[in-house]
């Protein structure tokens, strides 16, 4: 899943050891994200997000798959990626005067003042995860995680690039019940459009869960990627969330961000709910 999904799947499987009976068990996440910032332009784009996701640990393995159902209002400069965004097909390489989609700056039939709302299917997240506490490292849990994200949006909606993207992650976490910081480096390989060529880039999270009592629990995260094309910005947020343990088989979580770059939103708000099985 996105960066941050893996690492709080990583905590839950640090604090659960010894406390799960189950070898095996599956998560079930829904919710509602929105999102809206200008990404360095003259108009605002609004991303909401409505991800389904489940999950299959079994000991010490774990297979995630999302899909969200996605509705952007903008220019059509800015599709929704693995956890941020990627600047739209027709960005870097169309020449003056070309036809490029629907609100392009290139495109003379379309300016960056016209705003449309596009709706449907996202693209869909498949995820492998492999987690391990080495015996000469006490309280780290490490994990290392591979996600597929399969093109299922419609690019022709500019909800997506049409495109597969490939990661490959690696996490650590200190600490098990109590401050536990946590850390995350990746790197994406990120399908080419027939228009755009981007960018392979690496990301990277910094983070720190706390416990405010034994059933609340408090996240603050820095995520950072590199620009996938040359006129994107670098992609810089900050996270903040809570989440409450309602009980063994019930969660439910808040979250705002806060876009410290061009390449991320000026704002945004999260809710969601999780239920063990």
């Amino acid at each position: 899943m996105r960066t941050e999904a893996i690492c709080s799947l990583l905590y839950f499987i640090a604090t659960s050891i010894g406390t799960v009976q189950a070898d095996s068990f599956f998560i079930f996440d829904a919710g509602l994200q929105q999102s809206t910032g200008d990404y360095g332009q003259q108009t605002a784009t609004t991303i909401e997000i409505m991800p389904l996701g489940i999950t299959y640990i079994k000991n010490q393995w774990s297979l995630q798959l999302e899909i969200a159902y996605l509705r952007i209002k903008g220019n059509g400069t800015v599709l929704p990626a693995a956890g941020n965004v990627v600047s739209n097909p027709g960005l870097d390489n169309l020449p003056p005067n070309a036809n490029g989609p629907p609100g392009n700056p290139n495109n003379t039939n379309n300016t960056n003042a016209e705003l449309r709302t596009s709706t449907g299917i996202g693209d869909t997240h498949l995820g492998l995860s492999y987690t391990f506490m080495p015996n000469r490292l006490k309280d780290i849990t490490l994990s290392v995680s591979s996600l597929i994200k399969f093109a299922t949006a419609d690019e022709d909606k500019n909800l997506g690039t049409g495109e597969n993207d490939y990661y490959i992650q690696l996490n650590a976490t200190y600490g098990t019940e109590n401050i536990a910081p946590f850390i995350a480096l990746g790197y994406v390989v990120t399908g080419d459009t027939e228009i755009v060529n981007y960018k392979n880039v690496v990301f990277a999270s910094l983070g720190l869960f706390y416990p405010l009592t034994p059933r609340l629990r408090s996240q603050i995260r820095y995520d950072y990627r590199d620009r996938n094309t040359q006129q994107s910005a670098p992609f810089k947020q900050l996270n903040l969330s809570l989440e409450w343990l309602h009980s063994y088989q019930w969660a439910f979580n808040a979250g705002a961000l806060l876009g410290l770059s061009d390449g991320a939103p000026d704002t945004g708000l999260s809710l969601g709910l999780t239920r063990y099985f």
